[in-house]
C-alpha cells in the first residue's frame, strides 16, 4: 500500500509533465506562426457605445 505523500508525489511529477509539455508546445509550435500574439491590443472603435 502506498503512503500518502507518495501519491502526491505521482500527481505532483504528472501535472509537471502536463505543464511543461504545454510550454514546450506553445514555445516551438506557437510562438514561431505568431510571433506578435501577446502584443496585440484589442481597441474599442467606439468606447461611449454602452
Amino acid at each position: 500500500m502506498m503512503v500518502w505523500w507518495l501519491k502526491f508525489v505521482v500527481l505532483w511529477l504528472c501535472l509537471d509533465v502536463v505543464i511543461l509539455s504545454t510550454v514546450w508546445y506553445a514555445i516551438n509550435e506557437i510562438r514561431p506562426r505568431y510571433p506578435n500574439w501577446w502584443k496585440r491590443v484589442i481597441v474599442d472603435d467606439d468606447p461611449n457605445r454602452y
